[in-house]
């Protein structure tokens, strides 16, 4: 069975998993909450979306100019939800591992080394 087979066959067993930009299963699978403990839900995404006006916290680009949706980004030691990002954004601070002393290191790299 080649690649395409595998994830198609993937594809087929796992449909939650699949929809990558569902909004409401990562919610459920992470156990996502809000600052007060109580779950987060459709209207929590859709209150966040529109006090950021459908734009990613992070770089500001608008969900219309993205493939996807806006991603609730959530603390993961406490599972609280933060706010929305796009997906480089939300990439971005996993890759980074939540750490505001690396992104301000690469910050002041990036400036220090500027062309």
């Amino acid at each position: 069975m080649n690649a395409v087979e595998r994830a198609t066959k993937w594809n087929k067993e796992h449909p939650i998993q699949r929809n990558h930009y569902a909004r409401n299963w990562k919610w459920k699978h992470f156990g996502l909450i809000n600052r007060d403990g109580t779950p987060f839900t459709y209207l929590d995404y859709d209150r966040a979306y529109q006090i950021q006006q459908g734009r990613c916290k992070g770089c500001g680009i608008h969900q219309s100019e993205l493939k996807g949706t806006l991603h609730a980004d959530h603390d993961h030691q406490t599972g609280k939800f933060r706010f929305l990002l796009c997906m480089n954004c939300n990439r971005t601070l996993g890759h980074a591992h939540d750490s505001p002393t690396v992104l301000r290191n690469l910050a002041t790299i990036l400036e220090e080394n500027s062309l």
